[in-house]
């Protein structure tokens, strides 16, 4: 009789470690399960593009210029947010994106080194207006001071126009693709009309 109530005992014991351990791993793999999505969906939610590395070159580019030249002055985040018309980015969007963002990051000593030749005459007739003093600050704030800046955002050009407003001064076609003395005569004739309102960080 005690050894029936022995083996009794000890296999209730067994029993229990069974339980616990079978309670152990399923609360194991429903941690794994509530993570690894959330992480994987961090990430790929709104890009298409499964090339880590090139992510994570963007995204380091990316906040080194937000840190450089402020917030607004890398654009939109298109790994993070896809891009403004709503469509997820690709890798193509995103490294061309990323170049941008690295010319943002070359330091302006570096930039003076660099020989590109004599600038483009405009046509004849074509009024030249020269930036400087408020338009030169914020054309450095907006795009590092580069007139072919199309880092996909939905904001183009040297003085990040949208293409509305490109338009709004008699602007055509994409304004990064405009001459820079177009872009300085638009963003001059936008200026004198709103002043520094359509740059709301970087005319400040």
């Amino acid at each position: 009789m005690a050894r029936c109530t022995e083996e009794v005992r000890l296999g209730g014991r067994d029993d229990r470690e069974a339980v616990m351990r079978k309670l152990v791993v399923a609360a194991m793999g429903t941690a794994a399960l509530l993570l690894a999505p959330a992480n994987a969906d961090a990430k790929a939610k709104h890009t298409t593009c499964n090339d880590d590395k090139l992510v994570t070159d963007y995204s380091t580019n990316y906040h080194a210029v937000a840190r450089l030249h402020g917030p607004r002055a890398p654009g939109r985040n298109i790994r993070k947010w896809g891009l403004s018309n709503g469509r997820k980015s690709t890798c193509g969007h995103i490294r061309r994106s990323l170049d941008t963002l690295r010319s943002l990051r070359m330091p302006v000593r570096a930039a003076t080194l660099v020989t590109t030749g004599p600038p483009p005459q405009p046509p004849a007739g074509t009024q030249t207006v020269h930036a400087g003093g408020t338009l030169a600050s914020i054309a450095q704030c907006e795009s590092g001071g580069n007139p072919s800046t199309n880092t996909g955002n939905g904001f183009y050009g040297k003085y990040q126009f949208t293409q509305s407003t490109w338009q709004s001064v008699g602007g055509s076609g994409n304004p990064a693709y405009a001459s820079e003395a177009e872009q300085d005569k638009r963003a001059a004739m936008l200026y004198a009309r709103e002043g520094p309102g359509p740059w709301p960080v970087c005319g400040r």
